[in-house]
């Protein structure tokens, strides 16, 4: 979840006009703290993203307004955001909903394939399918599903 909003929002840092002072940035980089936060190892690293984040942009914010209103902010109220609520935050266009949602689309995806794989490569290894739904952190009819889904 938090990889493809940081995807989603590295695109809207590329596409929209950051030159507005009283939005875009504070939002934008607001929502990347909360995103990196739950993505990197500790609040220092997620930080030190969004500082360089901001330093990259045409007309940066000053280090202690994004101390004092976003870091704190975020690191104090500890937020969950639902899907909805976090592109309702950054303002998100149709267009962009969509694009959005072919991210999590794509990951979905990934994570499914790569999930097969190993179902796969475990039950040709021998290993039983409530071993394999143990190992693989899924239930027994998923891995029937793909088994049978692959013929196997």
């Amino acid at each position: 979840c938090f990889f493809h909003r940081k995807k989603f929002l590295e695109h809207l840092f590329g596409t929209r006009d950051m030159t507005d002072r009283g939005g875009n940035r504070e939002i934008l980089l607001f929502a990347m703290y909360h995103v990196v936060t739950n993505l990197l190892d500790s609040t220092d690293d997620a930080q030190k993203y969004v500082l360089e984040l901001n330093a990259s942009l045409f007309d940066p914010l000053d280090e202690d307004e994004i101390e004092r209103c976003i870091f704190r902010q975020i690191d104090r109220c500890h937020y969950r955001f639902p899907t909805e609520n976090f592109l309702r935050i950054v303002n998100a266009s149709e267009q962009e909903r969509e694009f959005f949602h072919s991210l999590s689309k794509r990951r979905t995806l990934q994570l499914e394939r790569a999930r097969n794989t190993r179902i796969l490569d475990l039950y040709a290894k021998g290993l039983s399918v409530a071993a394999i739904a143990r190992e693989v952190g899924c239930s027994r009819p998923t891995v029937y599903s793909v088994l049978r889904e692959c013929k196997v």
